[in-house]
């Protein structure tokens, strides 16, 4: 109940804020997957790493719990056996690259973010988090997926120091565009 209430509290308090650190979108992820361990017990197994230095680096808010989510619902569900959902988040060469990964079936043949959204296909997530991606950053973030011999794999690739696109500094935590 305590770490459930822990995820509603996040929720509300970043559902104003349009950017949240690094830090904070992971003990959120964390948080989330407490919760579905006790749903799935032994079942689920987590790893993260994440490197120390990216903790204060600005991201969209509540961006990475969509994709975790994903990870539970439609790999871990999936699989019979224990599950896996990781996190890796690292800098590489001017990018903030975040990873999400479980060890399910992957992506159905055919998937496409370019495709409505249905309850047949799902998506709704990762159409979300991509189309928030769009709207801060252009066309130089990146959202995509492989499905591996060892399950699937999300990317998010957003440039670190980020662009000022609108005239406003994005890494300061108080800009907030909907105003």
């Amino acid at each position: 109940m305590e770490q459930l209430a822990q995820v509603f509290r996040y929720t509300l308090r970043k559902s104003e804020k349009e950017w949240a650190r690094l830090d904070e979108e992971v003990e959120f992820a964390a948080a989330y997957l407490r919760v579905e361990q006790a749903r799935f017990g032994e079942r689920l197994r987590v790893e993260f790493q994440v490197d120390p230095s990216t903790d204060t680096i600005q991201v969209p808010a509540m961006s990475i719990q969509p994709l975790i989510e994903n990870a539970v619902k439609h790999g871990v569900s999936a699989v019979e056996g224990r599950g896996t959902v990781g996190l890796r988040a690292r800098l590489l060469e001017g990018w903030l690259s975040i990873e999400v990964f479980d060890n399910g079936p992957g992506f159905p043949a055919g998937f496409s973010l370019s495709e409505p959204a249905s309850p047949n296909t799902g998506g709704y997530g990762l159409r979300n988090v991509a189309e928030r991606l769009r709207g801060y950053y252009g066309d130089l973030a990146q959202l995509y997926w492989e499905n591996g011999a060892d399950g699937t794999h999300v990317f998010m690739r957003i440039p670190h120091p980020p662009p000022d696109l609108t005239g406003r500094n994005q890494s300061d935590p108080g800009t907030d565009r909907r105003r």
